[in-house]
């Protein structure tokens, strides 16, 4: 005999376990089909191509600029190439006193994840530059050219390893190593006409609050370049990685002779279905 529902109608109890198992396949087979779409996405990468990340800029609680960087797919001569592109741009008051407007592009060869070209257009107050490098592993060096009233030196031949890339292309790379508390390990990074030697330090587990993800799960990292700094001229800078499959930087703080400048991740869009892209917050 079956059930009756509240308006006094029978229900089939092997009605119900039918549409009970179908409704059970029916998620099954939508979330293979959003994991493979994401899988489809990465082509063998740690990091879903399309995926695009948003960042505010502090300068203590006043917010100074946002920051945006995502990925995407494009063909160059027959060859399937990521592009890494980031973007940068100062508050509508900041503006008013010190524009920022920054445009950079790394093109990456997904088979090796080795640089191509990186290209940048920085405008920054009066200070108009636009850079080009071009890497040719074969030959073991990079070819940089400026557009700059304000350098000395407008082209070069730079020698590179094997292992040498430039800064996007590094902070993407940088994702797919498990780092932890205690560790360092040693990359080669090209910025601007010169070869860093950069180590990054694993600190410490700890939580680091973000607003539209509650507590993350986060190991801080210092990175530090053998012959002066690479993320900031005179300065610091700690980042705050998620300890999950993403690695996303969470938030990063720029410890500079005149103000401490802080960048807290707020948005993560493009493909997946996961913690950062359902954007569900976690009790503080």
């Amino acid at each position: 005999m079956g059930r009756t529902s509240p308006i006094g109608t029978a229900i089939d109890p092997d009605l119900m376990r039918i549409r009970q198992t179908g409704l059970r396949a029916i998620l099954s087979l939508s979330l293979l089909f959003a994991a493979s779409q994401v899988l489809a996405e990465t082509n063998g990468l740690w990091f879903p191509v399309g995926e695009e990340l948003d960042y505010s800029l502090y300068w203590g609680v006043l917010t100074v600029g946002e920051t945006h960087i995502k990925t995407a797919w494009i063909e160059e001569g027959g060859r399937k190439l990521l592009a890494i592109r980031f973007s940068a741009k100062s508050s509508m008051i900041v503006s008013a006193i010190f524009p920022v407007d920054d445009l950079m592009e790394s093109v990456v060869d997904p088979e090796t994840f080795l640089p191509v070209r990186f290209t940048q257009r920085i405008r920054e107050g009066d200070k108009k530059r636009d850079d080009i490098l071009i890497f040719d592993y074969n030959a073991g060096k990079a070819r940089w050219q400026v557009d700059d009233p304000a350098s000395t030196n407008s082209a070069a031949e730079i020698a590179i390893e094997q292992d040498t890339r430039d800064i996007l292309c590094f902070m993407y790379y940088m994702r797919s190593k498990g780092f932890a508390a205690g560790t360092t390990n040693t990359f080669q990074v090209l910025v601007d006409d010169k070869v860093y030697k950069l180590t990054v330090a694993g600190l410490k587990v700890q939580d680091v609050y973000l607003s539209h993800f509650g507590d993350v799960r986060c190991i801080e990292l210092e990175p530090k370049a053998q012959f002066g700094e690479v993320f900031v001229r005179k300065g610091s800078v700690n980042m705050w990685v998620s300890d999950d499959e993403r690695r996303l930087c969470a938030k990063a703080l720029a410890i500079v002779p005149v103000a401490n400048v802080k960048m807290v991740l707020q948005t993560v869009s493009g493909p997946g279905v996961d913690f950062w892209t359902i954007g569900k917050r976690k009790n503080r």
